[in-house]
């Protein structure tokens, strides 16, 4: 079988079952690390394996191996699954509102505004102001233990620097120790 030139991501059992699948699970794995500590937790090699030994174990499994024929229309051969991926990208859809309130005035003022008259306009103005207010308090919660993750690694990496002395004290100097 011949592949043609520049589609080997999508016709190439490992590229497509686990290469990819294992680019992605580290990437996500390095992603995690990264926002969880704001850039704080620098990348060494005692992060490096056993984010990349996660990843391995979650892309190389006898599953995937198996479905990457099957996926690529190898095995059983059915060129069909690959020309259906292959589609023009759609149009996003447009944004519901055009200006979201986000102080306590102009949500208050919405509020009111639904009071003196009750509609669906203004009954899914507020409905979308009140989820994107929840989803940036799970980002505003999300950073927060994020950065207390980040210096609790930070502080570790600090206190494994220092040296301890055979009575398991930090180390200020030469220590004399008698036979006795």
């Amino acid at each position: 079988m011949i592949l043609p030139p520049h589609s080997t991501h999508r016709l190439q059992p490992l590229d497509v079952s686990l290469f990819s699948p294992l680019a992605t699970a580290y990437t996500n794995q390095i992603t995690k690390l990264m926002s969880d500590s704001y850039g704080l937790v620098s990348m060494s090699k005692r992060e490096f394996w056993p984010m990349f030994k996660v990843s391995w174990a979650a892309s190389f499994t006898a599953e995937n191996i198996a479905s990457g024929f099957a996926k690529t229309g190898i095995w059983p051969y059915r060129p069909e699954t690959i020309i259906d991926k292959i589609t023009h990208p759609s149009q996003a859809p447009a944004p519901i509102c055009k200006h979201t309130p986000m102080t306590c005035h102009s949500v208050c003022r919405l509020h009111k505004a639904y009071k003196k008259s009750p509609s669906t306009k203004w009954l899914n103005q507020i409905l979308h102001t009140n989820s994107h207010l929840a989803a940036q308090h799970s980002i505003a919660q999300h950073t927060i233990t994020g950065l207390i993750r980040a210096l609790k690694v930070e502080r570790k990496k600090r206190n494994r620097g220092k040296r301890l002395n055979l009575v398991g004290e930090i180390d200020n100097g030469p220590q004399f120790f008698s036979p006795s």
